[in-house]
């Protein structure tokens, strides 16, 4: 049942915890680049880089932790702020997604095809169509001086496999993510199967997937200034129950590094 009165929401802001949120951003960075908080230090504590294809919970280590509500409650975002708490960068955003599935372990310097079989969750307010559905490579420690290209196999939502083609920058930074858009008009994809590298990076590291869903987006434009985002401009997003809240962050200066973001986020249930 959702909140559908002025006394519901008052109720339900009344007896909602704000989660007190920090985290260091990764120390290697480029402008205009969003980079995944998850293994981060912080609160949230830093998450596990992932090894074989998992599904994510908000019981994951690294998730904001919260409680599912009762049936037939629902959960939303009320009240969500940020700022940079050292004041040194004049133009941040940050993004925070549900966290549906993710993978690692694999090898910069593999010239092999690379086993990732990741998949959409079932529920998480996932549209059918998984058009909601964002897909994402995550770099979780940095890759080789040479620059190569990455074949990306998936299947979409017509059961039909296909791929698409992404740039692996030289020294591809821990932290780093990258949205996979397919070049084929219209394909969705439902779930990525493998991946090739046409030739070594130089150096192992370690990269791997990401699927989540879109929640918030919300940016400073200076320093000194905190964003603060109620229920009108969260739009009461709703939370799906067992998510796995995960913040992305970019900033309009290079070399930026080992800085902290902090803010308070109010889930409330009603």
């Amino acid at each position: 049942m959702a909140i559908i009165t002025g006394d519901q929401l008052i109720a339900a802001f009344a007896a909602g915890n704000i989660f007190p949120w920090t985290k260091l951003v990764p120390s290697t960075n480029s402008q205009g680049v969003f980079f995944s908080t998850w293994t981060q230090q912080g609160n949230p504590v830093a998450g596990a880089i992932p090894t074989t294809a998992a599904f994510c919970t908000s019981a994951t280590v690294g998730a904001v932790p919260f409680t599912n509500p009762t049936p037939p409650q629902l959960t939303y975002l009320g009240h969500f702020t940020f700022e940079n708490y050292y004041n040194s960068v004049n133009q941040l955003a940050v993004l925070m997604k549900d966290r549906l599935s993710h993978m690692g372990g694999l090898s910069g310097t593999n010239t092999g095809v690379q086993s990732v079989n990741l998949t959409v969750p079932s529920g998480r307010l996932i549209s059918t169509d998984l058009t909601n559905a964002e897909w994402f490579l995550e770099c979780y420690s940095t890759l080789g001086a040479t620059p190569q290209t990455l074949t990306v196999t998936y299947v979409n939502t017509s059961s039909v496999t296909n791929t698409v083609v992404m740039s692996i920058p030289a020294s591809m930074a821990a932290g780093r993510v990258t949205r996979i858009i397919p070049t084929v008009p219209s394909d969705v994809i439902q779930s990525i199967t493998s991946c090739q590298l046409s030739g070594s990076t130089g150096t192992a590291g370690n990269f791997g997937f990401t699927c989540a869903r879109s929640i918030l987006q919300a940016s400073t434009v200076n320093a000194s200034i905190m964003d603060i985002q109620d229920i009108v401009t969260t739009g009461l997003a709703q939370i799906a129950d067992n998510s796995c809240l995960w913040f992305l962050i970019a900033a309009s200066s290079d070399n930026w590094g080992g800085i902290g973001c902090n803010g308070t986020l109010k889930l409330i249930q009603g």
